[in-house]
């Protein structure tokens, strides 16, 4: 579905970079695109579930706090078209049980050690491909979920 409003506009376009720049084998660039989206999606994530979080806080940090409201049923949010206790459940399926979270921090380490690392080490384009991949990948099924959050609350 195509968005018109300028923010998803925006957004269209930079997911659309991330697979151009894997197409074209910049890796590093896919990975910098990936990582600042998973930021404002996550900023966006707390703030629709009014899970609080400090400016500048990024997102290990974020999703630490994602996971401990979800774990420890502190979702506080009124959902329109489900109960409470449904959508927490929902989000420990789809956001923790399945890994995801889990996958997304394991994802955002490798991206670090790239990033911070750059001049410091020999990489291995072979696995950058793989890394930048699955954060693409990491990154449509965090926000296909976000989606369908968005219709629920």
């Amino acid at each position: 579905m195509a968005r018109l409003d300028q923010k998803g506009k925006r957004f269209e376009f930079l997911v659309g970079k991330i697979d151009k720049a894997l197409d074209d084998n910049y890796y590093i660039e896919a990975m910098a695109l990936t990582y600042s989206l998973f930021e404002e999606r996550t900023y966006k994530l707390l703030e629709r579930l009014n899970i609080p979080r400090k400016n500048g806080d990024k997102i290990f940090q974020c999703l630490t706090y994602f996971k401990d409201y979800v774990m420890n049923k502190k979702i506080s949010v009124m959902p329109c078209k489900c109960s409470s206790d449904e959508l927490t459940t929902w989000l420990q399926k789809e956001f923790l049980d399945s890994g995801l979270i889990d996958k997304i921090q394991i994802w955002r380490n490798k991206r670090n050690d790239v990033t911070h690392d750059l001049a410091k080490q020999d990489i291995d384009y072979e696995n950058l491909e793989i890394t930048a991949k699955e954060g693409r990948d990491y990154f449509r099924k965090y926000t296909a979920l976000i989606m369908e959050l968005k219709k629920m609350v």
